[in-house]
C-alpha cells in the first residue's frame, strides 16, 4: 500500500535499524565523520558485548576531505581502545572506502596510504577485529 505524504512524494518500505551488540568478548567502535561546508568533524563510540556504553569521543579536522575524517575517526578510536586497554574491536563505519581500505591494507600509492597502514598497524597488534559496513 503506497501513501502520500506530500503531493509527489510516497512512503516506501520501511527498513528498521537496530545496533546489535558483538558476541563474546567483542567490543564495539562505531564511527562517523562529517563534513559541511568550511567545518569538518568525527565521532564514535565503543560499547561492550552486553551493550554497556564505555567511552565516546569527538573531533574537528581542517581538512575538509570526508575520506580523511571517516579514516580519523577510526584512528582516534582504536588509539582509545588501546589506550583503555581494549581489544577485540569491531569496527564500524558507514564508509564502504573506509572499510575496503583498512580490510585490503591500502598499497603505498594511494593518497591516504600512511593513515591506512597506522590504522591496521594498530588493529593487528592483538587479538581479533574488523572492520565492517553499517548502513
Amino acid at each position: 500500500m503506497e501513501r502520500s505524504l506530500v503531493s509527489n512524494h510516497h512512503v516506501r518500505d520501511l527498513v528498521l535499524v537496530r545496533w546489535e551488540a558483538p558476541g563474546g568478548n567483542l567490543f564495539a567502535l562505531n564511527i562517523d565523520g562529517c563534513v559541511m561546508g568550511n567545518k569538518a568533524g568525527f565521532g564514535g563510540l565503543v560499547r561492550n558485548s552486553d551493550e554497556v556504553w564505555l567511552m565516546g569521543f569527538f573531533g574537528h579536522l581542517d581538512d575538509k576531505d570526508i575520506l580523511f575524517t571517516e579514516l580519523m575517526a577510526i584512528l582516534r578510536g582504536v588509539q582509545l581502545c588501546w589506550d583503555k586497554d581494549i581489544r577485540n574491536i569491531q569496527c564500524w563505519s558507514d564508509s564502504k572506502t573506509v572499510v575496503t581500505l583498512i580490510m585490503r591494507d591500502v598499497s603505498h600509492f594511494k593518497k591516504y596510504a600512511n593513515l591506512v597502514k597506522e590504522i591496521c598497524g594498530l588493529l593487528h597488534r592483538d587479538g581479533p577485529f574488523s572492520v565492517n559496513h553499517s548502513v
